[in-house]
């Protein structure tokens, strides 16, 4: 038995004689006991002995109903006349027990998804977040498909995770099996669990989210134990891949001709693949010195500010075509595919000699991680990107601008002592050393510059 809900005006015959009069517009006093399960008070006028309620949630609606008298006369006898522990106590037994009996046609984890999905697929504008939800949906079917809800324990979810965490990543094979690929020998150890705790994380948020969309539409009864499964903490932390500017630069000149103006536009908009590989011609405006955006990841639209080599770029590949012609067509006239920048994306970093190599989202990580060293303030990154608000923008990029924290503890923290010289230069802290008194000077000139033109 769970631990019991206390309420105050509700523990005993002298608290409940406080509470307002019901009516039967009003109804009774409600004390909310687990999700979609309350137990009430109605306590009529006159004096007359008060009678517990109970509310349920089911098929999307709450059904309310009367189980027995308070102990507001008479002293409880724990069947017909109940105090508020026995009455909270019976309340939960019986819902418990309706849950155990499982939801009517033996309803699996397989429909909860199947029901979900429909949803999901017909509100969700962006192909890309589809395709990334169906890869999940169906790791999860095949994990839990065939359980029925009813029989579905947080240790069985717990004991599914481990699994998760413990094998190695899957990949499709020739035959059309799977088959788990080893850690590479490069990768720690720990970061290789890291990842395995965040895919198993994000698979559990698909299974929370079905299971959740039937529970609210009354597909199933009972507490939805699945909620007491917790994610993996901090698993989920950024590993953003990105490229300094003279790696970048050796990326876009070691890409293949036809492959060139998709780097580098990814550099100049920090749009995403499937973003630019479907982006026409009419999306470029060349009034607004903008490209837009449509049929984002996040299903919001967004309009790219360019910059004058940007704007000079996108002007040269629209000249002269129609407005419904493809940006970036293949060498058949055709968009490329889904999955077409792998290998070309590969080939372009081994000739580059980037290692590790990098993939093509790393681009859109570059745009904004090169924006953040400028200084640019986050919330302008994040409109940029196409965030919904700064939290990805932060994750990913808030340690490479401008931190007022950091800055007061590097200012104000006292010394403690001589550090020994050594006889060996740090290249690395030389360049950064450099790369920070460059920042300073750029900063400088442009609060000149702007000082002259007040001025003026």
């Amino acid at each position: 038995m769970p631990r019991l809900v206390r309420a105050a005006k509700f523990d005993s015959a002298k608290a409940r004689e406080t509470l307002s009069v019901c009516t039967p517009d009003s109804g009774p006093h409600w004390r909310r006991l687990e999700p979609g399960l309350a137990l009430g008070y109605y306590k009529p006028p006159r004096g007359a002995p008060g009678s517990w309620w109970a509310r349920r949630r089911a098929d999307g609606r709450y059904r309310k109903e009367r189980f027995a008298l308070a102990d507001d006369a008479s002293p409880a006898n724990g069947v017909d006349v109940l105090d508020y522990s026995q009455a909270q106590r019976r309340l939960v037994a019986e819902d418990r027990a309706a849950a155990e009996k499982g939801t009517p046609g033996a309803f699996t984890v397989s429909d909860a998804l199947d029901y979900w999905w429909n949803d999901y697929e017909s509100r969700t504008r962006s192909p890309v977040a589809v395709r990334e939800q169906a890869h999940k949906v169906r790791a999860v079917r095949e994990a839990l498909g065939t359980v029925k809800v009813a029989d579905l324990t947080g240790d069985a979810i717990k004991a599914w995770l481990a699994g998760v965490v413990r094998r190695g990543r899957l990949v499709r094979a020739k035959d059309g099996k799977r088959k788990e690929l080893a850690i590479p020998e490069k990768v720690d150890p720990r970061e290789a669990k890291r990842r395995r705790q965040a895919t198993a994380n994000r698979r559990l948020s698909v299974l929370k989210a079905a299971l959740n969309h039937a529970w609210k539409a009354g597909r199933i009864r009972g507490e939805p134990i699945w909620q007491r499964v917790d994610p993996y903490k901090h698993a989920d932390q950024a590993r953003t891949s990105y490229l300094s500017h003279a790696e970048a630069m050796r990326l876009l000149n070691a890409a293949k001709p036809e492959f060139r103006p998709l780097v580098h536009a990814a550099m100049l908009t920090g749009c995403r693949w499937g973003e630019l590989r479907e982006t026409r011609c009419r999306q470029f405006d060349s009034e607004s010195h903008t490209l837009a955006a449509l049929h984002t990841k996040a299903g919001k639209d967004r309009r790219v500010p360019l910059t004058a080599e940007g704007v000079a770029f996108f002007s040269n590949l629209a000249t002269g075509r129609d407005s419904e012609d493809l940006m970036f067509p293949h060498k058949d006239g055709e968009p490329w595919g889904p999955q077409d920048q792998k290998r070309p994306m590969a080939q372009a970093c081994k000739a580059a000699k980037i290692m590790p190599a990098v993939g093509f989202h790393a681009l859109r990580h570059t745009y904004g991680s090169l924006l953040a060293q400028e200084g640019v303030p986050l919330k302008a990154i994040a409109a940029a990107m196409g965030h919904s608000d700064t939290r990805m923008t932060e994750r990913h990029y808030a340690h490479l601008s401008d931190d007022y924290v950091a800055e007061q503890v590097r200012d104000n923290l006292p010394t403690f002592g001589p550090i020994p010289a050594r006889n060996v230069a740090d290249l690395d802290r030389a360049r950064r050393e450099r790369a920070k008194e460059q920042a300073n000077e750029k900063q400088k000139a442009k609060a000149k510059a702007a000082k002259r033109r007040i001025n003026r």
